[in-house]
C-alpha cells in the first residue's frame, strides 16, 4: 500500500487543487456529452443527427485528462528541465531520448519551453514513440 501512496504523491504534488479542477472540468465535459446523447440519441427525436457534438465533448474530457495526469507531471519534472539545460537552437536532436521520434516543435511549439498541454494526437505519439525508445512496445505493432 505504501507504494501507490508514494506513486499518488508524486502525480497529486503541490498543485494538486488544479489537478482536481481540471479533472472536474473533465468530468463535467463527460457529463454533457452523455446528457447530449440521451437527449439526442437515445431518444431518437432527430434523424440524421450529427453525433460530432457528443464525440467532442468526450474527446475533449479525455484529452484534459491525459494532459493533467500523464503529460502535465512528465513536462514538469523531464521535458521542462531538459529544454532548460539545452543552449543550442537543435531541440530535435537534444530531446531524442525524452520525446523518441516525435518532432521537437510538437512538443514546443515555435519556442524551446515545453507546452502547457498537447493535442491528443501528439500525446499519444509521444508516449508511443517513447514505449518504442525503451523497448516496450514492438515497433511494428502500432
Amino acid at each position: 500500500m505504501k507504494k501507490v501512496e508514494i506513486k499518488v504523491n508524486t502525480y497529486m504534488r503541490d498543485d494538486s487543487l488544479q489537478v482536481l479542477e481540471k479533472v472536474k472540468k473533465s468530468i463535467s465535459g463527460i457529463a454533457t456529452g452523455e446528457f447530449l446523447y440521451q437527449r439526442y440519441i437515445v431518444r431518437d427525436d432527430i434523424p440524421q443527427m450529427d453525433y460530432s457534438c457528443i464525440a467532442l465533448e468526450y474527446y475533449t474530457a479525455l484529452e484534459l485528462l491525459v494532459n493533467t495526469i500523464f503529460y502535465a507531471p512528465y513536462r514538469q519534472m523531464v521535458l521542462k528541465p531538459k529544454c532548460d539545460s539545452i543552449s543550442g537552437d537543435n531541440l530535435d536532436d537534444e530531446l531524442r531520448g525524452y520525446i523518441g521520434s516525435s518532432k521537437a516543435a510538437y512538443i514546443t511549439g515555435r519556442g524551446k519551453e515545453p507546452k502547457e498541454s498537447l493535442e491528443l494526437g501528439t500525446i499519444s505519439n509521444l508516449y508511443i514513440n517513447l514505449l518504442r525508445k525503451n523497448g516496450s512496445v514492438d515497433p511494428k505493432s502500432c
